[in-house]
């Protein structure tokens, strides 16, 4: 039910499995970013090469070019992987051959930040941007973010209604739609429609309040008061 996607595949002898969600790449929960961790096995009965390529796409913010084996965009770090990439004609892409045994898997982790770097100086005068903390997105551990993922997603729907259900499924279902009315609130306001979609950025004064009557119902009394006031008491 928490908001993360697990994809599973197969091209020719190879099995992908894809998992990502997002979580903090720094201690107390800083540095949000998306996590996605590429695996691959061969079921082939002999060595295989591929190749494992990361495009990012991308329609503002300049040219790509790598950087001490990460993707950036200018002073933007837009990509970090846990493994050195290879060599590629792509700019904005990195690159990985994989050599696999028969039955080997191996798998490649990425990083990507989702905060914005201030475009002014700090207090003490110094700018501070992203490509000041490549190293630390570099460094996240794919596990321990995923252990602070789960535990995000318990902390935030413990103090609501418990729904026990003998089907597991609808128990899931449950906890999945609130956690979707969680992630589709933008700062105190719940809007329609969430981004990209036709309803972005409009409020149309009744469907948002469908939200806020649900989180009230199941027990998150606080945060419909919190979306209410954001939406539709506090002027635009």
């Amino acid at each position: 039910w928490r908001p993360g996607t697990v994809v599973t595949g197969r091209i020719g002898d190879l099995a992908i499995r894809e998992t990502a969600f997002v979580s903090f790449a720094g201690p107390q929960r800083r540095r949000p970013a998306l996590f996605v961790r590429m695996e691959v096995q061969n079921l082939a009965p002999k060595p295989v090469w591929t190749r494992l390529n990361a495009e990012v796409s991308t329609q503002a913010g300049g040219p790509f070019s790598q950087r001490d084996g990460c993707l950036v965009q200018g002073e933007r770090l837009v990509l970090a992987a846990s493994v050195p990439p290879g060599k590629t004609r792509l700019p904005n892409a990195l690159c990985f051959d994989l050599n696999l045994l028969p039955g080997q898997t191996t798998r490649v982790d990425f990083v990507q930040p989702h905060s914005t770097p201030p475009s002014s100086p700090s207090p003490g005068g110094a700018r501070e941007d992203q490509w000041t903390d490549a190293g630390a997105y570099q460094a996240a551990d794919f596990e321990a973010a995923l252990q602070t993922f789960r535990e995000y997603w318990n902390e935030m729907l413990a103090s609501g209604m418990a729904l026990e259900l003998p089907e597991a499924r609808l128990n899931r279902l449950y906890k999945a739609v609130l956690a979707q009315l969680f992630i589709n609130a933008d700062g105190d306001v719940m809007p329609y429609g969430s981004y990209p979609s036709v309803y972005e950025g409009s409020l149309f004064g009744l469907e948002e309040g469908f939200a806020m009557m649900a989180l009230a119902s199941c027990g998150f009394s606080q945060d419909a008061q919190r979306y209410l006031n954001g939406t539709y008491l506090t002027p635009q």
